[in-house]
């Protein structure tokens, strides 16, 4: 069994641009010059690393949605058709997947 790190970590990385901005006022009198404050403001853009698929992703998906690892390929998102009327977890139990 995976752990949810592990999986993530087939999915790769990409690069995303990350925008930072600071602000700051700062209370000042200057004798004669009029001014009463002064104020800086800087913004920097920066590209970070971030994986594909989070591992708090994979463990949030809802019901019925899972990632598929197969036969060494990319992994897929798939979706699962929940049965109606299908009591909790007697069709997993079946399976024996189920508790």
């Amino acid at each position: 069994m995976r752990s949810p790190e592990n999986f993530s970590n087939l999915f790769g990385e990409t690069l995303v641009r990350v925008r930072g901005w600071r602000k700051g006022d700062v209370p000042e009198v200057h004798e004669g010059s009029g001014l009463l404050f002064r104020s800086t403001y800087s913004e920097e853009k920066k590209l970070q690393e971030v994986p594909l698929v989070s591992p708090d992703l994979l463990m949030s998906l809802p019901k019925g949605q899972a990632f598929v690892y197969s036969q060494g390929r990319m992994p897929l998102k798939i979706r699962l058709p929940l049965i109606a009327g299908e009591p909790e977890g007697r069709f997993t139990r079946r399976l024996g997947i189920g508790s």
